[in-house]
């Protein structure tokens, strides 16, 4: 069944502009047009901008909170990174405003930019730097040089943990990451937030797969019954939010660059498979993964490169069976 996930009036830049001081922006995008797109195996409605059209506030209201500075402060920061394409169409701002929206904030969201791509495209950093969205106070712009696939989205951000001005956020215990081509509907963070209380050890999120042994594939999961809780998944999928513990990964992380590297020489296509290679690591330190029940987001990749698309005709498969016994 079809549904819009936005379930109120998305906020646009103008309104964080508003209630949070930050400078008056340059014409900006946020009428939209309804798109149907497919993931595995639900249809959504997913809203994408048309660029460079100031909104008509008449034709599309905002809702103000007069209390959005004091919301609920989540002690986690959150990953992404994001290819060039997705900045000039606005996709990657609109799920950072997405999780900006939410009912609560983590303490930063670190957009990891190398610079260029695996391909050798350039990012347009003129956005990057323009743009008032990348000026608000929870978002943080991290310049790398090396491109390392959809995996630099954790990596970026540890690197970034690991700068000694960052040295006040190492202190957390958890972090999450996102994908930058989804809607996050309002609720998600505290959801997972709140879940993650009573499986402190575990890694979860609100998708997975499993491998299924006689058919050598990977079976897409979620929780849909009402008796269960909780489902235990060989791995995460990112796109639906996941949170992990970040001692595992920060403390030890050369061992985990160099998990990395043999994951690369086993079967070269795992540098485009972020999720198996994360959740392997947690497999090798003792943290379970696990799936609870949440909501579906809004996949919003009309128009642009889709990883998964091809992850999901067979990359996955030939990955988690190559490098999951290293």
């Amino acid at each position: 069944m079809s549904r819009n996930y936005l379930t109120t009036p998305f906020k646009t830049i103008n309104h964080l502009i508003a209630n949070h001081s930050l400078p008056q922006p340059l014409p900006i995008s946020i009428m939209r047009k309804k798109q149907q797109t497919e993931y595995t195996d639900t249809t959504i409605q997913v809203d994408r901008p048309i660029q460079s059209v100031q909104v008509n506030q008449s034709e599309q209201p905002i809702q103000k909170n007069q209390n959005e500075n004091k919301k609920e402060v989540i002690p986690v920061v959150i990953g992404l990174t994001t290819i060039p394409e997705r900045i000039r169409k606005g996709k990657v701002q609109e799920a950072i405003i997405s999780i900006l929206n939410n009912s609560v904030k983590p303490l930063k969201i670190i957009l990891t930019i190398p610079k260029q791509t695996l391909k050798g495209e350039s990012y347009p950093i003129n956005i990057l730097e323009e743009d008032p969205l990348f000026k608000f106070p929870l978002i943080a712009i991290h310049y790398v040089e090396e491109d390392e696939g959809p995996i630099l989205k954790i990596n970026g951000m540890l690197n970034w943990l690991l700068k000694e001005e960052n040295e006040m956020f190492r202190n957390n215990t958890h972090f999450m990451l996102m994908d930058d081509d989804v809607i996050y509907p309002p609720n998600i963070l505290r959801l997972l937030w709140t879940q993650h209380r009573s499986f402190p050890n575990a890694s979860l999120g609100f998708a997975g797969r499993n491998w299924v042994k006689n058919g050598q594939y990977l079976y897409f999961l979620r929780v849909q019954y009402p008796n269960q809780t909780h489902l235990s998944v060989n791995l995460l999928e990112t796109f639906n939010l996941v949170i992990h513990p970040l001692n595992i990964f920060l403390n030890n992380f050369d061992n985990w660059k160099q998990l990395i590297d043999k994951c690369k020489k086993k079967c070269p296509d795992s540098i485009f498979t972020d999720d198996i290679v994360i959740s392997l690591w947690c497999k090798k330190n003792g943290v379970p993964r696990l799936i609870i029940r949440g909501p579906k987001v809004g996949i919003n990749d009309n128009g642009t490169p889709t990883l998964s698309s091809v992850n999901l005709k067979g990359r996955n498969n030939l990955v988690f069976k190559n490098i999951w016994n290293l």
